[in-house]
């Protein structure tokens, strides 16, 4: 009766008069996939970014870094095998094609539609693939997605935004020794991605001078094995202005989970948030809490409070605050950290309250920098272990413990000239329960990244990424060090004719066969060429 009540309030929600969020101009639609900067060659595994963000929005690989402070609540890197550029670099305004080849027998695919500029009506779609293969047996992996976007318009006054998209990625699991064989087909793993959303918000400003959002969706994911999950939900969100540029606002969600593996998973979060700004000559304060109920009934308080102070103008400014984090795992959150995962697998959430204290800083408009010290307190934070009778798959774990580390971001540009980032993150785990160790989680994460306008034609990059080490358990109880990298690569693009480019991506130029996941080695050295035509 329980599960059949929040099914009663999600549809009676979704039967709601359509609200929406914010002040929004007409704008073109612009159909480009969040792109994410990813290690070269390397396990093909799909996990967060090195350095998310507040709204966990990866950076791509030309680099202007804000002056904010990034949310640091560890997650395991993301890793692909080939570190491709951005395509296309500036938000579409033409059609795009981009088509590639490499070595691990790579193929690259994208295509990017755009309907032109209306006041009634905009869409968009992108396609991509690649897939790469390597010489260790079944070391293979194949991306598929498609993206479709629109907006429609009512008398100028409300937005209504529509988003449907499919991903299909499959991989293999090839972490075993030599001279283990097995078929391809017994080690294949296919995770199906599919969703679909839409909101309603209003783009003038009404007499209560309230900027509001309705929005609703499903998102799915099915594996091969035939493991199915379905999560509906529904977003509401109301801002209004004060005087004095003092805002207020809420916000009601309710996410539902149904997943029907071997070990069964349903919940539901329920979460009124509650939020606050006032910006200031000199200071600012943005804080909000989001009261949070779990399907056993259990209250999660999750704070955020962001202060700053200017110290020297702008160019100088003091941060300090309280991020609070509930990382609502599940199958598609956890075969995106880890898909080489046991049939069997326990779901938990991961609440996380970090405190943070630096300065950020700025001169002439083209330098940057910040830095902060930070420390957090988490429960159930999710792990991964080698399976004790399948050691090519991974079971979760879970412990809770602290966190202190510094963050330090350094960024200078010179407009259509030069561009230069640099990030560090370094961290340690204190007073773990539940685990041992913090398995498979490296501690140090750097990268630095640089881009180069040679000439009106050619653009030069690189990028170097770095990671520490990190432990693995072995169904003996054995521990295991995995070895921290370095991975080096380069990409130039050059401009053949007007709409017409040629690119080149140098990837882990070193050859290392690093790990991520214990025994599961990656690609090596790729290179990979190709074409880029606007239309």
């Amino acid at each position: 009766m329980k599960n059949k009540s929040y099914f009663i309030l999600l549809l009676a929600l979704a039967a709601a008069p359509a609200v929406a969020q914010g002040t929004l101009d007409s704008e073109e639609v612009d159909v480009i996939r969040d792109y994410n900067p990813i290690l070269a060659d390397a396990v093909k595994v799909g996990i967060t970014g090195l350095i998310p963000d507040n709204d966990t929005e990866t950076a791509p690989l030309t680099y202007n870094v804000p002056l904010t402070f990034y949310t640091m609540p560890y997650q395991p890197i993301r890793i692909k095998p080939v570190a491709l550029t951005k395509s296309p670099k500036e938000e579409l305004t033409k059609n795009y094609l981009r088509a590639g080849f490499g070595t691990q027998f790579t193929p690259l695919g994208e295509l990017y539609l755009n309907s032109a500029q209306s006041d009634k009506f905009q869409y968009g779609l992108a396609a991509r693939y690649t897939s790469a293969k390597s010489n260790r047996e079944n070391q293979q992996y194949s991306d598929l997605d498609i993206d479709g976007r629109g907006k429609f318009f009512f008398d100028k006054a409300f937005v209504m935004p529509i988003n449907a998209w499919f991903r299909n990625d499959v991989v293999h699991y090839y972490g075993y020794d030599e001279p283990l064989t097995f078929e391809n087909d017994s080690v294949r793993q296919r995770f199906s991605n599919y969703g679909l959303s839409f909101a309603f918000a209003n783009l003038k400003k009404n007499d209560a001078e309230i900027d509001y959002s309705l929005g609703a969706g499903f998102r799915g994911i099915s594996s091969l094995d035939g493991y199915r999950q379905m999560n509906p939900y529904i977003d509401l969100i109301a801002d209004k202005r004060l005087k004095n540029d003092h805002k207020v606002g809420a916000g009601l969600n309710i996410d539902y989970y149904n997943f029907n593996g071997p070990l069964p998973f349903e919940t539901v979060f329920t979460t009124l948030s509650l939020r606050y700004g006032i910006v200031q000559p000199g200071w600012s304060l943005q804080a909000s809490i989001d009261n949070t109920i779990g399907f056993d009934s259990k209250y999660f308080p999750i704070p955020r409070v962001d202060f700053s102070k200017d110290l020297i103008g702008d160019k100088l400014v003091f941060i300090a605050g309280v991020d609070g984090q509930l990382h609502r795992n599940n199958f598609a959150s956890l075969t995106g950290l880890n898909p080489f995962l046991a049939d069997s697998f326990v779901i938990k959430p991961t609440s996380d309250y970090q405190f943070y204290g630096g300065i950020r800083a700025s001169t002439a408009d083209n330098l940057s920098f910040s830095a902060k010290g930070y420390y957090s307190n988490f429960i159930d934070q999710v792990f991964f272990i080698n399976n004790p009778t399948d050691t090519l798959r991974f079971k979760t774990v879970y412990g809770s413990g602290s966190r202190a580390g510094v963050n330090v971001e350094l960024g200078y540009f010179i407009a259509d000239v030069v561009e230069v980032a640099a990030v560090l993150n370094a961290f340690t785990f204190n007073e773990l329960s539940g685990v041992e160790e913090a398995w498979h989680t490296p501690t140090l994460e750097w990268q630095l990244s640089t881009a180069y306008q040679l000439n009106s034609k050619l653009k030069l990059g690189a990028q170097v990424f770095g990671l520490g080490k990190s432990l693995a358990l072995m169904p003996d109880s054995d521990i295991r060090e995995i070895k921290g990298t370095v991975d080096i690569n380069l990409n130039a693009t050059y401009a053949f004719r007007e709409r017409f480019d040629i690119f080149l991506d140098i990837n882990n130029i070193a050859g290392i066969q690093y790990e991520r996941y214990y025994n599961y080695p990656s690609y090596g050295f790729n290179l990979l060429g190709g074409i880029s035509f606007s239309f």
